[in-house]
């Protein structure tokens, strides 16, 4: 497998990678800040209506003689599932929609959110001189979070694919161009000096083949049996050996022992 192939796929899979974790962060980060976004939104609408209910309240008007209609009619969105002014026993004295829910409420004296399968009920306490009068309970649907939710991971899914997709052509031309373009044409620089023999130039280039062209030398003289001569004799003086009896070697296997002592090193 060529090189620039190796960096290739390499590359890629920390792309996949990185991106990956990058894009499962995103869409943990995004699920939990739209809930905590939404319930802060909510929060907000109520707090106004808390304010515009207390300034009733604070006058001495009870709960049940407030005109919500007027009241609330500007600053109610659209997208609320359900909005209820309810008593300290969590009897609703006003529904902005018909009130599917058989039965009291619960009641709460301080703040509080509370997440069901299907909805948000937030609750705020209307407070008048240290005495809660009632609660403010707004329910809102989830499936509106869900539907952004969804839509936000298909934008987050989108993008990887899109930086995937793009990053790899440009990834290949710059491997290309900066990378093994002229890593190939410094190998074929070196094998072209290899094959001409320019020993010289090689080893300005931190390539010194001395060792192997004397190993190539010992051999090219071993081949033609010059090791043998008196002139050569430093190739094979350092396998000399004196033979202590005469009578059990011959100077024969003498020769063959040197020899093949001297294959078994080369």
């Amino acid at each position: 497998m060529k090189l620039r192939s190796k960096i290739m796929i390499v590359t890629f899979f920390t792309i996949l990678f990185v991106q990956g974790i990058n894009c499962f962060l995103g869409i943990g980060f995004l699920l939990n800040n739209l809930e905590e976004n939404s319930i802060k939104k909510y929060q907000i609408i109520g707090n106004e209506i808390q304010r515009k209910l207390n300034k009733s309240l604070i006058f001495g008007k009870p709960l049940t003689h407030i005109n919500y209609e007027r009241l609330l009619s500007y600053i109610i969105p659209e997208n609320i599932e359900n909005l209820h002014i309810i008593d300290t026993q969590g009897k609703p004295i006003y529904s902005l929609k018909e009130n599917i829910n058989e039965g009291s409420f619960l009641f709460q004296e301080t703040p509080a959110q509370i997440k069901t399968s299907e909805h948000y009920n937030i609750y705020i306490p209307l407070e008048v001189k240290s005495e809660i009068k009632g609660n403010i309970l707004i329910i809102v649907s989830l499936k509106e979070n869900k539907v952004k939710f969804l839509y936000l991971v298909k934008k987050s899914l989108i993008n990887f694919l899109l930086v995937v997709v793009f990053t790899l052509p440009i990834l290949y031309f710059l491997l290309t161009m900066i990378i093994n373009k002229p890593f190939m044409r410094y190998v074929n620089n070196l094998e072209r000096l290899i094959e001409n023999e320019n020993f010289d130039e090689l080893k300005d280039k931190g390539i010194d083949l001395t060792p192997v062209i004397n190993i190539r030398n010992q051999i090219e003289k071993i081949k033609k049996g010059e090791w043998l001569f008196q002139k050569n004799r430093n190739i094979h003086e350092n396998f000399d050996f004196i033979v202590h009896d005469s009578e059990n070697i011959s100077h024969n296997q003498s020769l063959y022992k040197k020899f093949i002592k001297l294959l078994n090193s080369n």
